[in-house]
């Protein structure tokens, strides 16, 4: 006899008699449902939250307090470090600031400190392209100060020499940071636009913007502070030692790093404790089932005994419907699982998971029916050595 003529005879009888087929469905989906809107919930509260706070520059950040001057050499050092993610140099107080308005309304001018930016900013959100010359990133503080919005132009100047000489910008507002990431009225630009204002302070020429001065290749560009952020939260703390060891004073928040890291070995220890215990109910369902489709089947089994049929052959016609609930079970809960976790999505709107609080991808469902499997395969392996026990007499038996 063939492979598929047990496998034939399994599927006639379900389809004979759907009822037990139907109960054991649901029973195997009420125990996988909520594994898979857990595991969806950990993906997208906790996954989620653990990859933002590792991405968030408030977090990459370290502060560099003091005054000793360093030099493009020692910024070229410091970025070739793993620690560093970002660096660029500050200039001097004295040349960190201009005076800002909105175009059309140079009457209203407003003093804000200057930072330099350059590819690979923090500040800058992915996918967006550096900023350019002609524009400029402002502080929630300092466009609300100016009255600006994306896409407004706004001037930027410094004046030298008594105020008798003017460099001046009109730049593009690409950008508004939240107080978050940028306190106070700050501006983010161009690092070779803080480079000429430096140069302007310091009584060099800025041929670029047609204002002469001292030649600037006798220049020796110094800075006395740097925009420094690690290259991810578990180098902050190397870096703030590394800047404490070159004389300044550094200020992170190395102090909550270890919050952060001890957040998320709890948090996947208690999802793996959940998950294990879900996984033993779903064994214990799944045995059960077994258990019950061979008792139900045992009749027919030693029929096929009778028949001739081997150990193998007789184990076709359970595991073709053991299979198949298990089959049946997963869509169900996989269908059930989605509906919750977009109600759970809608209900729960918010933009800091990606609007995403229950994140049930198609990885989540294929994890979930490769383990599903897995355990049908097994159970069914220990439940199936008692096939060769059955004896074709009770075939005979049952027909006597």
């Amino acid at each position: 006899m063939s492979f598929f003529y047990p496998m034939t005879l399994s599927i006639k009888s379900m389809l004979r008699n759907p009822l037990p087929v139907v109960v054991s469905c649901i029973g195997l989906a009420a125990v996988l449902t909520p594994l898979l809107i857990l595991y969806g919930l950990k993906s997208g509260i906790i996954t989620g939250m653990i990859e933002n706070l590792r991405k968030d520059p408030a977090f990459l950040k370290v502060d560099v307090i003091g005054n000793i001057p360093l030099t493009d050499d020692d910024i070229a050092e410091l970025r070739e470090r793993p620690e560093v993610g970002f660096v660029a140099g500050a200039p001097r107080n004295l040349s960190a600031k201009m005076e800002f308005a909105l175009a059309g309304n140079s009457f209203q001018l407003i003093e804000a400190n200057i930072r330099p930016s350059a590819a690979g900013d923090p500040l800058i959100p992915e996918g967006v392209p550096a900023l350019t010359t002609a524009q400029v990133a402002l502080s929630q503080n300092l466009a609300q100060k100016l009255g600006a919005k994306l896409g407004d132009t706004v001037t930027a100047s410094r004046y030298r020499n008594a105020d008798g000489e003017e460099l001046s910008y009109t730049l593009e507002v690409a950008l508004i940071l939240p107080i978050r990431l940028m306190k106070g009225l700050e501006a983010l630009l161009n690092e070779g636009v803080v480079g000429e204002v430096g140069a302007f302070s310091d009584n060099y020429a800025v041929p670029e913007r047609g204002i002469t001065g001292k030649p600037l290749s006798e220049r020796v560009a110094r800075y006395d502070s740097v925009r420094l952020y690690a290259s991810s939260i578990d180098h902050v703390i190397a870096l703030d030692r590394i800047i404490s060891e070159r004389g300044f004073k550094a200020e992170s928040s190395a102090a909550n790093i270890s919050w952060i890291q001890s957040l998320e070995s709890v948090m996947n220890g208690i999802f793996a404790i959940i998950t294990a215990a879900g996984v033993l109910g779903y064994l214990i369902s799944l045995m059960a089932n077994i258990a019950s489709t061979l008792r139900q089947s045992r009749p027919q089994l030693s029929l096929m005994r009778l028949l001739g049929m081997s150990s193998f052959q007789l184990s076709v016609y359970p595991m073709t419907q053991i299979f198949l609930i298990a089959t049946l079970g997963l869509i169900v809960s996989a269908v059930a699982a989605a509906l919750v976790a977009v109600g759970i999505n809608r209900i729960y709107l918010t933009d800091t998971f990606d609007s995403r609080i229950c994140d049930l991808g198609l990885n989540s469902i294929l994890v979930a029916s490769l383990v599903s499997y897995g355990l049908t395969l097994t159970a069914g392996h220990m439940q199936f050595r008692g096939l060769r026990k059955i004896p074709p007499s009770e075939a005979l038996k049952e027909h006597a």
